[in-house]
């Protein structure tokens, strides 16, 4: 607010003073040719001044057989990733959401994403997935629902067995493949469970931190600097790292011995996609002197079009190929063995000089040596017994799931044991696969099952502890780690001077929710970043539609003395920066050249910081919740500015409605009427927000001429051309914005 023209409203109880600057009421700054008064623009009807829009993403996935992928967690990108062999990059890309699938593999949530967002990217690591989905926005609506497809892919483009013999390997026969390394023969589905999987991420994974992890259990750290849950027992030393508190009891060492004639099945569950690794089994019959190696699954990563080639449940009857039998006899011995990096789906051939890795030691000596005691790592299917839970089966037994780790250390200790010697990714999870032994008892089963010979497999872990985690959902906006910039005009409900710094504030949050889409917490980030106002101004935020709140959690206030946020008498209305001209000691900041002679205060952004989180009970529904900044001015809580659309809380005055060139009607929104005497338009607003940290114009420049593109977005809705009306800036018209300070 700057200089001002006072008069008087007759009306009971009080009197406003209304500031006008003088621009808008003479001739100083009427229209040029290349200019247009921000008040005169002749505005699409209804038009919100919004650049972020309210949409709803809706997420089904099922897997193979029907299967609804319980507990699945995925996470929502704008902007597309980049992949390289090393996996997907986000780095360029902003997080909307991370959310689980509910008990029928379903997800919906609201959204607030920059009006321009017209795709999203899906991507899940969980187990039988790990890869991203475009999902392409219809009006307000991202809809995603996938089914992992029964009938294997096409096998077009297939070569006939005599082309893939491998040179270099005079025992290795082949299953015939097509270029993407997709089996054409003898491939068929296992329907694999979602419990299944769930605990197939929690035994393959290595936290990072922070103390949580996607699942959303809890993890504290021990002298290794390993991830442990936190009150879980038993074990009470289970860490995320798994197989690293097993030692080396779980590392393969030599091959099965079949106890008796029985059929072998491989099926692929699942792998990070990241490299294109292949997958063969060896076996010695009794009377043989050589091993028969067969190439089985060529390919564990992605096709040329970053899909992935196996899908969780594809699997194989593994066959003796001298007589075509999927039966071996008894006494044979039979393991597997995987060739790092070795597919090109460019042609579909192998590279015989990569890293070779057995599952016997004995024959793990190609390439630098490495000890095959820290790259294969098994466990037996668990039994039916008392005090395990099997509640997701996969109907079969006698199955040992195994792990394959590509990464290596050239200084692993020969013969360590300890949980410390495991280091850097070891979540032996690169290639997930399991064996079953389809024709064999109990007894023979444990008899097959060793690491080597006396010292039994341990079993797959499915602690009761397990059942009933809570999983929770995040939504982040407008984005993961970035802000939405709102800016207000504090003279309502007279007119301003429109270049919207009388009070300027950074915000984001975060809604955390659990089933059924229950809020639980509202996590909070404000900023304030610039202030050009005489008047004592406040800003707060609503949070429509909760009801009273369990209480608060302060995580950050900045300088340390200021205010604590204030819980008003209505429901979820907080009053975050209270008399910013006294919290500042000035009445500007950020803002030069409010006054010829005046001084103005300077921060950077994290200068005037409060961050809280807003703790419910779980009864309101994500979907009736909305997220409302407003200030109230100089002191005068009745005389409340909202965005336009916006209903007043019940604390507004409803006695400023309609006065001065105020259009609102009781519950209505915050805009101008039109006045045809001065030439204002109907329908702006005093208050403007953007999902972006815009520059803010220099003092007393109307916003529509520091950034020339809005008067074509609020007259026909769009801009000529790609982007926003923010884009493009006038820039000897702007303050570069403060930023964080060094």
């Amino acid at each position: 607010m700057k200089h001002c023209l006072r008069f008087f409203l007759v009306f009971p109880l009080f009197v406003f003073s209304s500031c006008l600057f003088e621009e808008n009421t003479n001739d100083i700054n009427k229209l040029t040719a290349s200019s247009v008064d921000f008040y005169a623009m002749k505005i699409l009807p209804h038009f919100d001044f919004s650049s972020i829009d309210d949409v709803n993403l809706s997420v089904q996935f099922k897997l193979m057989g029907g299967i609804p992928y319980k507990g699945a967690n995925f996470v929502a990108y704008s902007g597309k990733p980049t992949k390289s062999e090393g996996g997907y990059d986000f780095s360029k890309s902003a997080k909307h959401a991370t959310f689980h699938l509910d008990k029928d593999g379903n997800f919906s949530s609201p959204l607030k994403i920059a009006k321009n967002i017209n795709t999203l990217y899906l991507y899940s690591a969980s187990s039988g997935i790990n890869q991203v989905y475009e999902v392409i926005r219809s009006g307000k609506n991202f809809t995603f629902s996938y089914e992992i497809p029964k009938d294997p892919k096409s096998s077009a483009g297939t070569n006939p067995l005599s082309l893939r013999t491998i040179p270099g390997y005079s025992t290795l026969s082949t299953n015939a493949w097509n270029d993407s390394g997709l089996p054409s023969v003898g491939l068929y589905n296992k329907f694999i469970q979602s419990d299944f999987l769930n605990r197939l991420d929690i035994l393959f994974a290595v936290s990072t931190g922070p103390t949580t992890n996607l699942n959303n259990l809890t993890f504290d750290s021990n002298a290794n600097g390993r991830q442990r849950l936190v009150g879980f027992t038993p074990p009470s030393t289970l860490f995320y790292e798994f197989f690293a508190t097993f030692g080396q009891n779980v590392v393969l060492e030599q091959n099965f011995i079949l106890p008796k004639s029985t059929s072998v099945e491989l099926t692929f569950l699942d792998s990070d996609r990241r490299y294109n690794h292949s997958v063969g089994y060896k076996y010695k019959k009794p009377g043989d002197v050589n091993f028969t190696e067969v190439i089985t699954f060529p390919n564990t990563g992605f096709n040329d079009n970053s899909e992935a080639v196996l899908l969780t449940g594809h699997s194989i009857s593994l066959k003796d190929v001298s007589n075509g039998s999927s039966i071996f006899p008894s006494g044979t011995e039979i393991g597997l063995f995987f060739l790092e990096r070795a597919f090109d789906s460019s042609n579909g051939n192998l590279d015989v000089n990569k890293l070779k890795l057995s599952q016997d030691v004995e024959a793990d000596q190609k390439g630098d040596n490495q000890n095959i005691t820290r790259r294969l790592v098994a466990l037996k299917y668990p039994s039916f017994s008392s005090g395990v839970s099997v509640d997701h089966p996969i109907s079969l037994t006698n199955s040992i799931i195994v792990g394959f780790e590509q990464n290596y250390r050239s200084d692993y200790p020969a013969g360590a044991s300890a949980t410390g010697d495991f280091v850097l990714n070891t979540d032996y999870g690169d290639v997930k696969l399991m064996l079953t032994f389809p024709s064999l008892n109990p007894s023979e089963f444990s008899s097959l099952a060793e690491k080597k010979s006396g010292t039994p497999l341990p079993i797959m872990p499915y602690y009761n502890n397990f059942l009933g985690i809570e999983m929770f959902n995040y939504t982040y906006h407008p984005a993961e780690n970035a802000y939405t910039r709102v800016m207000f005009e504090d003279n309502w409900p007279s007119l301003g001077d429109a270049d919207f710094n009388d009070m300027v504030v950074d915000y984001n949050y975060v809604v955390k929710t659990g089933t059924r889409s229950l809020i639980g917490e509202v996590e909070m980030d404000f900023k304030l970043i610039a202030v050009s106002a005489a008047f004592n101004n406040s800003f707060g935020v609503r949070l429509l539609g909760m009801p009273a709140h369990h209480s608060l959690k302060m995580t950050n206030r900045s300088p340390a003395d200021i205010a604590l946020p204030i819980a008003e008498s209505i429901p979820g209305s907080f009053i975050v920066f209270k008399d910013v001209n006294t919290i500042i000691n000035n009445d500007c900041l950020n803002t030069p050249d409010r006054t010829k002679n005046g001084v103005c205060a300077e921060a950077f952004d994290d200068d005037y910081n409060v961050k809280f989180s807003v703790v419910y009970d779980r009864t309101a529904v994500l979907s009736d919740f909305s997220f409302s900044p407003f200030i109230y001015v100089n002191g005068n809580r009745g005389r409340e500015i909202n965005l336009i659309g916006t209903s007043p809380s019940t604390l507004a005055d409803s006695r400023y409605f309609g006065q001065g060139s105020d259009d609102t009607g009781v519950g209505t929104s915050y805009s101008t009427k039109a006045n045809n005497a001065l030439g204002f338009g109907q329908g702006l607003p005093w208050a403007i927000q953007t999902p972006t940290q815009i520059e803010l114009p220099k003092d007393r420049v109307q916003i529509n001429l520091a950034y020339p593109d809005l008067v074509q977005w609020a007259t026909t809705g769009a801009i000529s051309g790609p982007g926003n009306w923010y884009d493009t800036k006038a820039a000897e018209k702007t303050n570069r914005n403060k930023g964080k300070r060094p």
